[in-house]
């Protein structure tokens, strides 16, 4: 039965590709520098097919779900990135929340001056950023460094367009 679980072990490895696999011994070895805690084990629970995390429709970068086990936490599952940091759910799960929090701050400022009407314009421009994410994530032709600066350009025009419209409340209140 041992030898089974390395046979499927030594496969589900070598199924990696030459990044992941380096990745993947230099952690499971402790010398991963993103991985500050430790671990008694390492395991694969959706196997090595690199892919777009779903808990933050932000991320381009493809990775590997890790799961560590035996920590000090308990069993910590994660996200492997090809840079060889790791991600949390708990920590995609927080950056989801402060982005939610962003939101409602916003709407709170903008219903402050429904004369404005900036809330359409907005949503329009938060979908154009996230329709350039997209299509960052699912354009399997393009490499990592190419995905993340189109997403730091969709992000960078967005937050232009957002402080455009703090401009645009701070000139309604002094009137």
């Amino acid at each position: 039965m041992a030898s089974k679980a390395l046979k499927y072990t030594t496969e589900l490895f070598n199924g990696c590709s030459p990044t992941y696999k380096r990745l993947l011994t230099m952690t499971a070895e402790g010398n991963n520098p993103h991985v500050t805690f430790p671990f008694k084990g390492i395991k694969l629970p959706r196997g090595t097919k690199e892919h777009c995390p779903f808990t933050d429709l932000e991320e381009v970068r493809n990775s590997v779900t890790i799961q560590f086990l035996g920590t000090p936490y308990g069993n910590i599952t994660a996200h492997l990135f090809n840079d060889g940091t790791i991600k949390t759910s708990t920590m995609m799960h927080q950056e989801n929340n402060r982005r939610r929090e962003h939101e409602a701050r916003l709407l709170a400022e903008e219903n402050k001056f429904p004369h404005l009407n900036q809330t359409p314009l907005r949503t329009q421009a938060y979908n154009r950023k996230m329709a350039k994410i997209r299509n960052a994530r699912d354009n399997s032709t393009w490499s990592i460094m190419k995905k993340q600066l189109e997403k730091a350009t969709a992000e960078e025009e967005y937050s232009r367009f957002l402080q455009e419209q703090a401009e645009q409340r701070a000139k309604a209140a002094k009137k």
